[in-house]
Order: structure tokens, then C-alpha cells, then sequence
């Protein structure tokens, strides 16, 4: 079996950390309708390569959130 890391943080690629299929796809709708206000997909890339790296769905989310300039609470 190979073993696979993450190309950020090093870790074994395990079940509890793994990308599974279409893992990072939602769709928002309207509150009460099946109308789809947006849909977003993350296709995690390295060197510009869609689908070329192995990583973890935490640094997934870890580089999702440092988008997020909105203040934190409880901070000043």
C-alpha cells in the first residue's frame, strides 16, 4: 500500500484527514426552493497543476480561512 503525505504539513494522508470526492462542493440555495443561489468548488492545485498535490482537507480549510479578513471576535 503506498502511503501518501500532505505537500503542506507533512502528515500522513489518513482516513480521518483525506479529501474525499467532491468533498469540497456545496451548493447554497434559497431558503424554499431547490434554485441554487451559488455554488462553489475548491480544486486544490500545486505548481499552478489542478489535482497534482496531495493534501489534507485540514490545510484545505486552514488556506480557506486566512482569506477571511472579516474582524475576530473578541479582538480589537
Amino acid at each position: 500500500m503506498i502511503k501518501r503525505y500532505c505537500d503542506k504539513c507533512g502528515d500522513e494522508i489518513i482516513d480521518k484527514n483525506k479529501i474525499e470526492k467532491n468533498a469540497f462542493r456545496t451548493t447554497i440555495r434559497t431558503d424554499n426552493s431547490n434554485i441554487a443561489l451559488m455554488q462553489i468548488e475548491i480544486i486544490p492545485s500545486k505548481n499552478f497543476v489542478w489535482a497534482d498535490s496531495d493534501l489534507c482537507k485540514y490545510c484545505v480549510i486552514d488556506a480557506i480561512n486566512k482569506l477571511d479578513d472579516r474582524p475576530k471576535i473578541g479582538s480589537v
